[in-house]
């Protein structure tokens, strides 16, 4: 194979393994959020729902 064909292949492929470390860091984040916020169960609904608004508009 061409050279350059094997460099944008090499490229690609860390491309996609990037991305599948990216993905994961967002899951590990989400369930941190997800902990957090079940952990803060005991404040009063309106700063619990205020803070769970600001969970979801980060996961999404």
């Amino acid at each position: 194979m061409d050279q350059d064909v094997l460099e944008k292949i090499a490229a690609l492929q860390q491309a996609r393994a990037d991305r599948a470390k990216a993905v994961a860091e967002v899951v590990r984040i989400k369930g941190d959020i997800v902990r957090s916020l079940g952990d803060l169960s005991a404040m009063d609904k309106d700063k619990l729902s205020k803070l769970a608004a600001i969970g979801q508009h980060l996961c999404w």
